[in-house]
């Protein structure tokens, strides 16, 4: 199956891109604050905090009883949730008071927890109090409230950011970097960014997601760029914004360096497939770049 791509217009509806304009989405689904893509599953946030998916349900990780869908879903029983994030196999949820509830696949415990897959979220209690996720394949990220990572899942390649280079015992495991203020996880690589504006990046570094001259596996974060104001990663992709310019580096392409220069400030990346859509502070405006 095949949804979207989906982006927001300037009032928060639900809009297709065409390629040249935005179709409005005639749904169930009220205004959106924000969502999340990943392989065909989207996972909705709207302004009442409640949490709508659609797509692919593969793993459980819709928490929706069917295979797919193709109309949203609202997700009931859960408090109100500040942020979301999507993979290929599991969603993770963060509430206002730093809880995190997680569905799909959990086979390398990759949702801090020795149990089995979750078919339905399900709250995650062994972890500290926590204000940000990021969830990469068969691996997890979490930000806690003192700005230190938390990462649990296969370190294969380096995905965890840790010396462990294989399947280990310990099941959350904490980087060596502080004051941490936003975190981003891609298939199978890692980024965060300090307050500072300095970025550091671990794991796969096959199509040069990371750095020219950094080895193709990293199990150790290294810094990676400065004066960064955010980050974003995605697949083999991270793109780092600098005011009004962003560098986007690897890609599914193997072109492993581009840049734009956006005159406006962009407030908003939402993946799909091999597209990114740029949402800038000037008013209609997105920006669609093929990777």
């Amino acid at each position: 199956m095949s949804v979207g791509p989906y982006v927001l217009d300037d009032d928060n509806n639900l809009c297709i891109h065409s390629g040249k304009s935005l179709v409005l989405v005639n749904s169930v689904l009220p205004k959106i604050r924000t969502f999340v893509y990943s392989d065909n599953s989207y996972v909705f946030n709207d302004f009442d905090d409640k949490i709508w998916v659609l797509g692919s349900n593969f793993k459980y990780k819709l928490g929706i009883t069917k295979k797919e869908s193709l109309v949203p879903i609202l997700i009931e029983n859960l408090p109100p949730i500040k942020i979301c994030s999507v993979s290929p196999t599991n969603t993770l949820l963060v509430d206002y008071s730093g809880k995190v509830f997680a569905c799909g696949s959990n086979f390398d415990n990759q949702l801090a927890s020795n149990n089995p897959d979750y078919e339905v979220f399900t709250l995650i209690d062994n972890l500290p109090e926590i204000k940000s996720v990021s969830s990469g394949w068969c691996f997890s990220l979490f930000l806690t409230i003192s700005n230190n990572i938390i990462s649990c899942g296969t370190s294969v390649s380096g995905r965890l950011g840790t010396r462990f280079k294989s399947y280990s015992n310990k099941l959350l495991h904490n980087l060596k970097i502080d004051n941490i203020i936003s975190i981003r996880a891609g298939n199978a690589h890692g980024l965060a960014l300090n307050n500072e504006g300095v970025v550091f990046g671990w794991g796969r570094n096959n199509e040069n997601q990371l750095s020219d001259i950094l080895p193709m596996e990293n199990f150790l974060p290294h810094k990676i760029c400065h004066e960064i104001n955010e980050i974003f990663a995605y697949k083999n992709l991270s793109v780092f914004i600098k005011n009004d310019s962003v560098h986007i580096k690897g890609s599914s392409s193997f072109t492993h360096h581009k840049n734009l220069e956006i005159t406006k400030q962009i407030c908003n990346i939402w993946p799909h497939n091999d597209n990114l859509y740029f949402k800038t502070t000037d008013y209609g405006s997105i920006i669609l770049h093929h990777i």
